[in-house]
């Protein structure tokens, strides 16, 4: 170090028997001038200002040009006309004015305290911090927004078995929590005192299925506010998943009439079970049921096994009492082989069939219709009003009529002058037909009979 400068900030010292040792002293304040209490008008321009005032100064930016050229992270001092530029040292520190913030010298770059890297050990916010919330905040919100299109909030945890999420708290006693805590499933938890807590919800991290005690655990659970779920139980009680419709089929129903089924849902009838209250309950099918109240409901049952797979039927319940269940019928219904209960249809709505003795219709309201072609050998007749043939005839119908109920005959002998009697009616055939003509004929003659009745 020179004789001639301070140590520290090279200001010129006076020599001992100097002359003109004024000129060296008002160097020496001219510099702590500048140092002392250091402030530049700023830190971004590279170019030397055009008409800079008496003491201006500045920290030369990069890519310095003029007069500034070659003296980037100087101070550039404005003085008598002409620049002074000082080489700063590591730990200066300037305020710039035009960003209201001071700025120190790393040896190798001016940096201002946004500039580096902040890490404080605690910080508090209107409260005091401590060693395990190092950051505290006293407030009526705290507000965490973007700068630019989007803004993440993350808790990282170290491995899965530790914890990572959002604990609400009252009276500083937990009340409710959110988040992977023990494992890396996600979780949502509740608790009345911040000792006892009930998972209410919990989605899986490898599958994403959710559980939890939010979610209706049996066939018959009617806890309030609980979530449907669909799952594959086994049976009625609760055995093999949530309640509901499940991979193969839904809650099988032993007993339909009985209160275990008053929640809305879909319900199986299994082929060959012991169910009962359900049409053909032989065969498989599903129950939709829909509850409006403790005594009113209604039902519709599809079957999907056996012969009448397809068909439904309808019911309804009134203050807890069913009615019958009526079968819809379709459009495969309305020409079919038709039947009855207790007068009640339970087949197609008609129903047509044929056989040697002829061809018949019979609807579902138990009306039927027979009719047959007969051919009557050809005869003589001695006077208006005789038998066209000399013996009698028969028919017996394609199909009987309900015992009891003897049907109406009628015929059409498809000629003028000649007419169809019958003396003997059954309600399986029609004995001693014969044909009354008021003329003769060698020809055979072809008539036609009809018997109208009911079946049932």
């Amino acid at each position: 170090m020179s004789d001639d400068l301070s140590p520290v900030l090279s200001l010129p010292l006076i020599q001992p028997a100097q002359a003109q040792k004024h000129v060296t002293h008002n160097e020496a304040l001219r510099l702590l001038d500048v140092l002392v209490q250091p402030a530049v008008a700023s830190r971004s321009i590279a170019t030397p200002p055009g008409f800079p005032a008496q003491g201006g100064r500045w920290i030369v930016a990069s890519g310095a040009t003029g007069a500034w050229a070659g003296h980037e992270g100087a101070i550039a001092l404005h003085d008598q006309g002409a620049w002074v530029f000082l080489a700063p040292q590591p730990g200066w520190q300037v305020q710039v004015i035009d960003e209201g913030a001071p700025v120190h010298w790393t040896g190798t770059a001016w940096l201002a305290q946004a500039d580096l890297p902040q890490r404080f050990p605690r910080i508090g916010v209107a409260t005091d911090a401590d060693a395990a919330n190092r950051l505290a905040v006293a407030s009526p919100a705290t507000l965490f927004t973007h700068i630019g299109a989007g803004h993440q909030l993350k808790l990282n945890k170290a491995a899965a078995a530790d914890t990572a999420s959002l604990l609400f708290q009252t009276g500083w006693s937990g009340r409710a929590e959110m988040g992977t805590a023990g494992s890396d499933d996600f979780a949502i938890k509740v608790s009345p005192d911040g000792t006892t807590w009930t998972t209410a919800l919990s989605i899986a991290a490898a599958t994403g299925t959710v559980s939890g005690a939010a979610i209706a655990q049996l066939p018959a659970d009617t806890t309030a506010g609980r979530l449907f779920a669909f799952g594959n139980y086994v049976n009625q009680t609760g055995t093999g998943g949530p309640w509901g419709l499940g991979a193969s089929h839904a809650v099988n129903v032993p007993d339909n009439d009985a209160n275990a089924i008053a929640r809305a849902g879909f319900y199986r009838v299994g082929s060959s079970s012991t169910v009962v209250n359900v049409p053909d309950s032989a065969f498989g099918g599903v129950i939709v049921h829909h509850p409006y109240s403790a005594t009113y409901a209604a039902q519709t049952y599809i079957m999907t096994n056996g012969a009448n797979a397809g068909l439904f039927w309808v019911r309804h319940c009134t203050n807890g009492t069913w009615a019958a269940w009526r079968r819809v019928y379709t459009q495969r219904d309305v020409v079919g082989t038709v039947s009855q209960s207790a007068g009640v249809p339970t087949g197609g709505i008609i129903e047509r069939g044929s056989n040697a003795n002829g061809s018949y219709v019979r609807w579902a309201d138990g009306t039927q219709f027979c009719v047959q072609d007969i051919v009557v050998t050809g005869g003589t007749t001695t006077a208006a009003g005789a038998l066209w043939a000399s013996d009698p005839m028969s028919w017996t119908y394609p199909a009987a009529f309900v015992a009891g109920a003897t049907p109406s005959l009628f015929g059409d002998a498809r000629t003028n002058g000649r007419w169809i009697n019958c003396a003997s009616r059954t309600v399986t055939a029609c004995a001693n037909i014969r044909v009354l003509s008021t003329q003769s004929s060698a020809t055979d003659l072809t008539i036609t009979v009809k018997a109208e009745g009911r079946w049932f």
